[in-house]
């Protein structure tokens, strides 16, 4: 027999590969089109076909059959997305707690949780800049002008709000800020909010909110915040995490002979410092810039050489 032959054949002989691969076929479909195909076939069965009148039983059914089709075009069209993302959401909260692998607290699950789910927002490319100069009204105090600068992602599917964060510890006395937002192609927009004192002794600025549409759409959200605060000479400055951020550059530059470094670096003696780190950073995270005057670095030195 010729493979002509045998392939109508071994087609025939497995009716389950077919009903498989039409299945497949069916689950490739978008919804909506299903849902416009029902409504359209749906709407033609309320024409009264001439050829129906022969056949009145055909000309009672049709238009209940349309108006079946109709409704479940609808359906589709209109109810099938939410329920299927709702039933997606719930079922990955479900087996979230699950999917750890072990038995955790209650309250660990509960964070962890909320990491997970509620974690609408975050930062990339964070980049800090901090220059230290010395105050010029007072001679045991420092200047640190300090910009950043980081784009804001949206993974969710709906627009949300979005605040610069610019809080300061109302010793440091926050002074000339300036927020610099950039959306797409668009002309960067330029801003100086203003500073208002909490009552937890915090320095907070009033910057304006806006919306971010989802990372779907394409847009690019990128900030410039810059701000001049105080400190005293040989003390350090704390870079607190506000949002969810991912891969953090910082440099720091301090006057000739001075020496500067950040976090868990080596104090080399050096007046400028650059420390990077393309990890995660959670809100409450934070990373310490640290600067000592010369005489203060001499004075340490010869203390611990008589020790």
């Amino acid at each position: 027999m010729s493979d002509r032959a045998t392939k109508p054949m071994a087609a025939i002989s497995n009716p389950t590969a077919n009903i498989t691969g039409l299945g497949r076929l069916l689950e490739s479909i978008p919804a909506w089109i299903t849902g416009v195909f029902l409504f359209v076939v749906g709407a033609l069965l309320f024409i009264p076909w001439r050829r129906l009148e022969e056949h009145p039983v055909l000309q009672e059914v049709a238009p209940r059959l349309g108006e079946a089709l109709v409704i479940a075009g609808i359906l589709a069209l209109l109810v099938d997305p939410f329920l299927k993302a709702r039933l997606q959401r719930d079922a990955a909260r479900s087996i979230f707690e699950h999917m750890l692998g072990f038995d955790h607290e209650p309250e660990l699950k509960a964070k962890l949780r909320d990491i997970v789910f509620n974690t609408t927002l975050y930062r990339r490319d964070f980049k800090l800049c901090c220059d230290i100069t010395s105050a010029t009204d007072s001679p045991e105090m420092v200047q640190l002008f300090l910009t950043s600068e980081y784009e804001v992602f949206n993974p969710s599917l709906e627009k949300k709000r979005y605040q610069v964060p610019l809080k300061f510890v109302s010793a440091e006395r926050p002074a000339d800020c300036e927020v610099t937002q950039i959306i797409g192609d668009e002309q960067p927009e330029v801003s100086h909010p203003t500073l208002k004192e909490t009552d937890s002794g915090y320095v907070a600025a009033n910057t304006s909110e806006m919306a971010l549409e989802p990372l779907s759409k394409g847009n690019r959200y990128r900030f410039i915040a810059k701000c001049r605060c105080e400190a005293p000479q040989n003390w350090f400055h704390s870079v607190h995490f506000g949002f969810p951020t991912i891969d953090a550059v910082i440099t720091v530059k301090a006057p000739e002979g001075w020496s500067v470094w950040v976090g868990g670096q080596e104090d080399k003696r050096q007046s400028s410092a650059r420390w990077h780190n393309v990890g995660l950073f959670m809100p409450g995270d934070k990373v310490e810039i640290h600067w000592r005057k010369p005489d203060f670095i001499q004075c340490g030195s010869a203390i611990q050489d008589s020790s």
